[in-house]
């Protein structure tokens, strides 16, 4: 966890110092998995408490078919119990499933049209150019505005690899108003053990028999998930 959070703060800071020409918008692979780390911080209008927490996602994006699955598990710095919980989302079919694998319980919800963001955006900043080690690794940030992710709506950072477009590091900062629940949402994660392809997409994507009885009602976890890959 503590390598992950290393890695945001050297590239939320370090993109802001080294200024360059600015190159061409580009888009990330069709198909890859990773893992993210994110320090999140909310505070919930409807409790007037805040929150914080750490969330580590194993994700497959595949946008060859229109489709994004996760693990992901939540520590809460406030010593509540941990959570785990698995996501599909089928854009072809505009339906999220938000999986209990320890209750072996599914929710599922419709998923509107909505920006993944595969490609930075044409209103995005060039913030300037850094990198990692003796010059072996160079890195682009990008800022801009989002208002039309889910729910979700703020200021979003993203640092990438120069030379292929794969996510490193990023920020948000803005408000989510998912499953009914408004929440001020500051965050940085970091992105380690990138992989080109899916080795298992069934793993990701395929759904458990017990989701086959489902709840159409939203998860008090999806408000959260809304700006998760961003």
């Amino acid at each position: 966890m503590l390598y992950i959070r290393l890695i945001v703060a050297v590239v939320i800071a370090a993109t802001a110092i080294v200024q360059a020409a600015e190159p061409k918008k580009c888009c990330f692979p069709d198909q890859y998995t990773v893992l993210k780390g994110s320090t999140i911080a909310t505070f919930t209008e409807e409790t007037k408490a805040p929150l914080a927490l750490y969330e580590a996602q194993d994700i497959a994006f595949d946008y060859t078919n229109g489709r994004i699955g996760y693990y992901a598990n939540y520590t809460f710095f406030s010593g509540q119990d941990s959570q785990s919980t698995r996501v599909v989302e089928d854009m072809a079919k505009k339906l999220l499933w938000v999986i209990d694998p320890i209750k072996k319980q599914c929710t599922k919800s419709s998923l509107a049209d909505f920006n993944t963001y595969r490609c930075i955006p044409e209103n995005a900043t060039y913030i300037g150019k850094s990198y990692f080690g003796d010059k072996s690794l160079y890195m682009d940030t990008w800022m801009f505005n989002t208002t039309d992710y889910l729910e979700t709506a703020g200021l979003y950072s993203i640092a990438v690899d120069s030379n292929g477009c794969i996510p490193i590091g990023d920020s948000f900062n803005g408000k989510s108003t998912g499953a009914g629940i408004t929440q001020d949402i500051v965050s940085t994660s970091g992105y380690t053990n990138f992989e080109l392809g899916i080795r298992d997409p069934d793993k990701y994507f395929k759904l458990p028999d017990y989701c086959k009885q489902v709840n159409d009602e939203p998860s008090k976890l999806l408000g959260l998930l809304q700006k998760t890959k961003l």
